[in-house]
């Protein structure tokens, strides 16, 4: 028992000491949910202190999604829902696409522009699979649909 706690300790020590930018993503299946349906949850780690949500239009559909407030033109997104119950959120994972090309990262392009043409899990595949490689993204991406449908993955 003592070295259990020795242990939890120093772990939260060295949780001190480490810059940690990670996002933490999860998607709650509908069979483990408390209502029957699929849930998604991000935590958000990032140097951007301030943040707010936007309702906005895409190209086909509108949608409420996390923004940097400084980004005045609300040219990225880091997580959202559109009208026809497509939601999306990702995690960066810094051991896909480490090529200079990807730098800097489209993951915030790619969601808004997601949020604003898919409707399904199976529109965002289509739609991640038409994209020109390189991508730019270095992510995870979770995505539900109004179905419950669900999928967390990386692309390359």
């Amino acid at each position: 028992m003592k070295k259990l706690v020795l242990c939890l300790f120093l772990s939260v020590l060295g949780a001190e000491f480490v810059s940690a930018l990670a996002c933490t993503t999860a998607i709650i299946s509908a069979e483990a949910s408390g209502t029957g349906r699929p849930l998604l949850w991000k935590h958000r780690d990032t140097d951007e202190y301030y943040n707010h949500i936007e309702y906005m239009k895409g190209e086909k559909y509108s949608f409420t999604a996390l923004v940097n407030s400084r980004d005045t033109v609300y040219a990225e997104v880091w997580a959202g829902a559109n009208e026809m119950g497509f939601v999306i959120a990702n995690n960066v994972s810094y051991n896909i696409n480490t090529r200079k090309y990807d730098n800097p990262s489209r993951n915030g392009y790619v969601m808004k522009d997601a949020l604003g043409v898919c409707a399904t899990v199976d529109d965002f595949e289509d739609f991640i699979r038409q994209m020109q490689v390189p991508r730019g993204t270095r992510a995870n991406f979770a995505v539900i649909d109004a179905q419950g449908c669900c999928i967390f993955r990386g692309w390359r």
